[in-house]
């Protein structure tokens, strides 16, 4: 099944790494569907070991999945550009 990434024109909320079928009704937020996000890869895959970001942090920082990159990005108030 592919994944989407979504977002609500009426209040900015957004959704991402949802996994579902074409045929399935999209999410809805504010009483209206949300709209697929144009233009990212949504394909990619982490490889096993991780990806490993060294200038985060004095320690290094292992991710194993773009939603794990989004939510610490989200956390620490850090814009990792390409990388989400």
């Amino acid at each position: 099944m592919p994944i989407y990434d979504f977002h609500c024109k009426r209040c900015g909320k957004k959704e991402f790494d949802t996994l579902q079928r074409m045929s399935d009704p999209k999410p809805k937020c504010c009483g209206i569907s949300m709209e697929v996000v144009p233009g990212l890869c949504s394909g990619y895959v982490f490889p096993a070991e991780g990806i490993t970001l060294t200038n985060v942090e004095a320690r290094p920082k292992t991710f194993h999945s773009t939603k794990e990159m989004r939510r610490y990005a989200k956390d620490k108030n850090l814009e990792l550009g390409a990388l989400l």
